[in-house]
C-alpha cells in the first residue's frame, strides 16, 4: 500500500477514532487491493471450481 493511500484513508476516518479503527480500515483496504490484483491477474477460480473444493473441505 502506499503512503498516499494510507493518508486518503486517514483523512476519510472520523473526526475521533481509535488506532484499533484505522487499523482495521487499514486491513480491510489492503484485502481489497490484494484481491483486485489478483483478478487482473487472473488469479481467480470459477463457480464450478470453488463448488469442488468446498465439497472437498466439507468432506
Amino acid at each position: 500500500m502506499e503512503k498516499t493511500k494510507v493518508l486518503e484513508i486517514l483523512s476519510n476516518m472520523p473526526t475521533t477514532f481509535t488506532a484499533d479503527d484505522f487499523i482495521d480500515r487499514l486491513l480491510v483496504m489492503e484485502k481489497i487491493e490484494k484481491g483486485m490484483n489478483d483478478v487482473k491477474e487472473g488469479r481467480t477460480y470459477s463457480q464450478e471450481e470453488s463448488k469442488q473444493m468446498v465439497s472437498k473441505w466439507l468432506k
